[in-house]
């Protein structure tokens, strides 16, 4: 039986002759406990990836991502765009923040009836940041994300509903500048308008006649309400991204793309450690992965995290699964042609 990969191949190999193109991937897990995201590291096999293409009229893209970093996403898109005249990009499902800035280059986005797109905002994580709690042992306090919508709405809220002026608006910012790091609202304002920024080139880019470019990105970044807001493919239809219906033949073998990556990324499951213990031992070995860059030439590269898993005998004679991870890490993989 062929491996999921090799499946995976033979599906992008179909996508090409439907779409006319060369195909490459960025699928990025959001499992709970075996998330990634969207990060500089991956920039260099992406090179490769492409090398071995070289360059050619049309690259289509599959996306799957909640986000990560910006300026990696930006990196990562202005690269590939190098590599061909005319970019696509395929959702499967989700293409959500720094994603969704990345599609903002494509000259065409494809989307099924369950794909959907995000607000672009960021949020600020820093050492300066507040600290919350976590309920893990061990685990001292961990940064609580910033969002620069956030202050806006919470000073707009105190100005406009409130009607606050004068010293007692300087109270309301006084006392939030007691619990947020002046240098961390000024970060997060900062790189609001940097994604602004990139947002107008990437669209700038694509060569698009966008018919308002300062809507769209006012959208992306403020108007969505929160940044788990959803956008699918009649709303960026409406919104007036050059977003395009997947059906028919093309529909079923993305379908069929992502189910089979749902399965290798644990999409829609719940990573049960027992599993990876052979019968009757209590102690076993796992390797999963929630990271893939892939394209037709045989080689993928997968993020995975390797570890040791045990069965520890509790007080009451229970038995608790304990994971202990060793190495999270990208690797490279070839099916031999």
């Amino acid at each position: 039986m062929s491996s999921l990969f090799e499946q995976r191949i033979d599906l992008y190999r179909d996508i090409e002759k439907v779409r006319n193109s060369k195909v490459i991937s960025y699928l990025l897990g959001d499992n709970p406990n075996f998330s990634t995201q969207i990060a500089k590291d991956v920039i260099n096999f992406f090179g490769e990836t492409l090398d071995s293409l070289g360059s050619v009229p049309k690259i289509t893209l599959v996306l799957y991502t909640v986000g990560g970093d910006t300026l990696a996403a930006w990196n990562i898109i202005n690269l590939i765009s190098q590599y061909c005249d005319e970019l696509e990009i395929i959702i499967p499902f989700k293409a959500q923040s720094a994603g969704t800035l990345m599609t903002l280059r494509a000259n065409k986005i494809l989307m099924t009836k369950k794909s959907v797109l995000g607000p672009i905002d960021p949020s600020i994580n820093t050492p300066l940041n507040p600290q919350i709690q976590t309920n893990i042992p061990n685990l001292p306090p961990q940064p609580y994300p910033v969002s620069v919508e956030s202050i806006r709405e919470y000073l707009n809220y105190a100005k406009d509903e409130l009607g606050l002026t004068g010293d007692s608006l300087a109270k309301v910012y006084t006392a939030m500048s007691e619990k947020i790091h002046p240098l961390v609202i000024g970060q997060s304002i900062r790189t609001l308008n940097q994604i602004k920024m990139l947002a107008k080139k990437l669209i700038d880019a694509s060569k698009v006649a966008y018919t308002n470019v300062d809507e769209v990105v006012k959208f992306l970044c403020s108007e969505s309400g929160s940044h788990d807001y959803t956008i699918n493919y009649q709303e960026a239809l409406q919104l007036g991204l050059p977003v395009e219906e997947i059906n028919g033949d093309l529909e079923k073998k993305v379908n069929e793309l992502f189910n089979n990556f749902s399965k290798e990324l644990y999409l829609s499951e719940f990573v049960n450690f027992a599993d990876f213990l052979p019968n009757g031992s209590s102690e076993g070995h796992f390797s999963i992965s929630s990271g893939l860059i892939e394209s037709t030439n045989s080689i993928n590269y997968s993020f995975k995290s390797t570890g040791i898993v045990r069965k520890q005998l509790l007080p009451n004679n229970q038995y608790h699964i304990v994971p202990n991870f060793l190495m999270q890490s990208w690797t490279k993989n070839e099916v031999k042609k």
